[in-house]
């Protein structure tokens, strides 16, 4: 049998933000339909769920625990909004379950992931942070002596 992965996303529903439900979802069945997802995990089907993370603090967590819980998701992809991924991103690793954001830009979010006492050891982050912003900048300055 084939076996399902169950994909969570929590974005807001509001377009005016970069990383919305309606921008972001048509790319995720795209990719999740598309050949190289056939050819990677061939013996897979996906699931996908969405929420309105309203980027506030109590939105997204509520939609992640009904997510995990009764949906029994496997991975999140967002929240994008710090305060509403914080939450989630504590929670996924008594959850067992991995979360990819395209957000998380405060420091915090970038700590260290393997040690002992990891606060989000189950964030992977594929977007800029403020940290790689600052240096960019900072190594923008110094090359034009600024």
């Amino acid at each position: 049998g084939r076996t399902k992965l169950h994909i969570a996303v929590i974005l807001p529903d509001n377009n005016n933000w970069m990383f919305s439900l309606q921008k972001v979802l048509p790319a995720i069945y795209e990719a999740i339909d598309g050949p190289t997802i056939k050819r990677v995990l061939p013996k897979h089907y996906f699931k996908v769920t969405s929420a309105d993370s309203k980027c506030n603090s109590a939105a997204a967590p509520l939609a992640g625990f009904n997510m995990f819980y009764v949906e029994k998701v496997n991975v999140f992809f967002g929240p994008v909004c710090d305060y509403s991924l914080a939450p989630i991103a504590r929670y996924a690793p008594f959850w067992n379950a991995t979360v990819l954001t395209a957000g998380g830009m405060a420091h915090d979010f970038g700590a260290s992931k393997t040690s002992p006492n990891a606060e989000f050891p189950c964030l992977t982050r594929v977007g800029p942070t403020f940290d790689l912003l600052s240096r960019s900048i900072y190594s923008i300055i110094q090359y034009y002596h600024w």
